[in-house]
């Protein structure tokens, strides 16, 4: 069969709703690999959710439909995930809830080290420090965006983590996995005390099994990159990949230089990742869809955006939307159908342009021309 038969099915389409443009495709053309890296992972919001029975079927669907390979989610180590009740007492249920339909699915997880247990962190009675809580607080996050009293601690509850992860999954699946720490910098600023966080949590993993595979900054806006790959490297610390975040409503797309370029995302995108290749590392863009505030998730504009950036972002490791669901409660869960939800799918099961989108390129062939 001719590998660009989809695709040329696509132009027309494209063409057909488009009567004004023009578009010229040399079929002689050598075809190259179509690597889909969109679907290699996809976002959730908060790991509690996975405990959901909406959540999880909708995860199937996206899964089935879409062809998502991993799911990346905040907060498993919060205190509403129930993991560290007291300290010297673990608790892995709701763990376990989310990781067996996940692994049922056979996804291989990006899993997000965040946030601290609150038996970590001595704050909010007389005398210490206030807390402060992931998002507020809002809904059931309860998750200190603060950095552990003991990095000594944290350690040891990430290798607590792991080793509960292979002895339920195996090495060989979680070998698959990967285990991004932490989001965003909040609470735990680079280089320090991130760097501490950091690389207690590599010893964590690597004590369970070297095979383990840990990454970060997961930084918001591309911050940082370079300067980790660069510190990781100074203390001999292992990395085995680099993660960030970006949205086309970010600033460093807002100022002189760049508010006229259309494709400053992408651009942007591509300026880090290369960075990353150059130092032998893969990049993982573990956050990203068409825009923060009044951007629309909902409308059409989402779906092009999505297609848009497909060939732009080909070389980028991994690219994840935010999010496949609208179930979803940074500020609180909201019940109307279409909200402006991050989801590619609302809380009723609806499916937005962007999943219609994604869907359009799952069915498409193995290869496309340059």
């Amino acid at each position: 069969p001719n590998p660009c038969h989809n695709e040329m099915l696509v132009l027309t389409a494209l063409l057909a709703v488009s009567p004004n443009t023009k578009a010229s495709v040399d079929l002689l053309a050598a075809a190259e690999p179509f690597a889909k890296n969109w679907q290699r992972c996809v976002g959730s919001g908060h790991m509690l959710l996975g405990t959901r029975a909406d959540w999880q079927s909708q995860l199937a669907l996206a899964v089935n439909e879409l062809g998502f390979g991993a799911i990346r989610g905040h907060g498993l180590l919060d205190d509403d995930m129930g993991v560290l009740p007291a300290k010297g007492r673990l608790e892995f249920y709701n763990v376990d809830q989310v990781f067996d339909a996940v692994h049922a699915l056979r996804l291989r997880p990006v899993v997000e080290l965040s946030f601290t247990p609150a038996a970590l962190v001595a704050c909010g009675k007389a005398g210490e420090q206030p807390c402060d809580y992931a998002f507020g607080g809002s809904g059931a996050y309860k998750g200190l965006a603060m950095p552990p009293d003991s990095f000594a601690e944290w350690e040891g509850l990430v290798a607590s983590v792991a080793e509960h992860l292979v002895g339920r999954y195996g090495l060989d699946a979680v070998s698959e996995w990967h285990f991004e720490v932490w989001n965003e910098l909040w609470g735990v600023p680079f280089p320090e005390p991130y760097m501490r966080l950091y690389n207690a949590s590599a010893r964590g993993l690597k004590s369970v099994s070297p095979r383990l595979r840990v990454g970060g900054p997961a930084t918001m806006a591309l911050e940082e990159v370079e300067p980790f790959v660069a510190a990781c490297r100074a203390s001999s610390t292992p990395v085995d990949f680099v993660s960030s975040h970006l949205y086309p409503t970010s600033p460093i797309c807002d100022t002189n230089a760049t508010a006229r370029d259309p494709d400053c995302f992408a651009h942007k995108v591509l300026s880090a990742s290369d960075a990353v290749h150059k130092a032998g590392l893969p990049f993982f863009l573990t956050e990203y869809n068409n825009g923060l505030g009044d951007s629309s998730r909902d409308d059409a504009s989402a779906a092009a955006f999505v297609v848009r950036n497909v060939g732009l972002l080909a070389s980028v490791d991994l690219v994840s939307w935010w999010t496949f669901s609208d179930i979803f409660e940074e500020a609180w869960m909201a019940s109307a159908p279409f909200h402006n939800g991050y989801g590619l799918m609302t809380v009723h099961g609806i499916r937005k342009p962007a999943w219609r989108a994604f869907e359009m390129l799952a069915s498409l062939g193995d290869y496309r021309l340059p």
